[in-house]
């Protein structure tokens, strides 16, 4: 009978060995999971902001940017091209009867000086304010408006202003395309 309860109790220990084993097992098992998975959807969720982040940008603030170049763009050739055009009607008439006499063409430079003065007050509106290149490109803006009413340049210091207007705003405008660029090429 010694022997069966040796065997018994024998028995109860390799049960209750299991039972801890098993139970360190499950521990270690459910821990190992619980990280597993934590990990793995901490980096999913991680990879869907990212991607979530890049879609709203590349569908929403890239295109806005574009726009605004465009709009830019437009403006100031419009501008460029408003002004050399009424500079020439102007530059045309030296005799000031003979110009005025001209009603037809006197309704175009007004118009045109009108569109010339709200297509600069939208671009003003458009442009940074308080960065100096801006600031530079406004300043020769209202140059080239304040020379059509002032009609005081000479046609060579007109097509300069326009060249200097056309240059800085390639490179103003190539700056900004860069950026927009960056932004549609996030990793």
């Amino acid at each position: 009978m010694n022997e069966v309860s040796h065997l018994a109790t024998d028995k109860d220990i390799v049960t209750m060995l299991t039972a801890i084993i098993g139970a360190i097992c499950l521990v270690i098992g459910g821990t190992i999971g619980f990280f597993t998975k934590y990990f793995y959807e901490n980096k999913k969720i991680n990879e869907s902001k990212k991607a979530l982040r890049q879609q709203m940008i590349t569908n929403n603030i890239a295109p806005m940017r574009q726009a605004w170049i465009n709009d830019v763009r437009g403006k100031i050739s419009e501008i460029i091209t408003l002004h050399g055009y009424t500079n020439g009607l102007l530059s045309n008439d030296n005799d000031i009867e003979l110009f005025e006499s001209k009603k037809e063409q006197n309704n175009t430079i007004f118009l045109n000086l009108k569109r010339i003065i709200l297509l600069t007050n939208q671009l003003k509106l458009l442009l940074p304010k308080n960065e100096i290149e801006y600031s530079e490109l406004i300043e020769m803006i209202d140059a080239i408006a304040n020379s059509v009413f002032n009609h005081e340049l000479s046609a060579e210091s007109i097509a300069k202003i326009n060249n200097d207007i056309i240059e800085k705003t390639r490179t103003l405008l190539k700056k900004e395309w860069e950026v927009t660029k960056s932004l549609k090429e996030i990793e």
